[in-house]
């Protein structure tokens, strides 16, 4: 189970937030994705799931584990993949 209760983050000191009151909660078998354009905020939020970043207010959990007080052990049960623009690219060529 994850959840996330209003969370904010900015990158800035200026009260312009990337991540804007954020809450919601993924139920156990339940498939879920973020969606949206670049700078919208999901990696930011994905990084705060899996303790990378520490919200500036919020709170979050994931398998019950408050992500905030222990981000190690909530690494240490999930694994996540972010889109990178080296995933989308090849240097293969093909054969002459």
């Amino acid at each position: 189970m994850i959840k996330a209760q209003n969370l904010f983050y900015s990158y800035s000191k200026t009260n312009q937030y990337q991540v804007n009151d954020v809450s919601f909660e993924v139920k156990d078998g339940e498939i879920f994705g973020f969606l949206g354009p670049n700078g919208a905020g999901k990696s930011t939020i994905v990084k705060m799931l899996t303790g990378q970043l520490k919200p500036k207010q919020g709170s979050a959990s994931v398998l019950g584990l408050d992500v905030a007080r222990k981000p190690k052990q909530v690494q240490a049960q999930v694994g996540i993949a972010l889109r990178s623009p080296t995933c989308t690219r090849t240097s293969a060529r093909p054969p002459t």
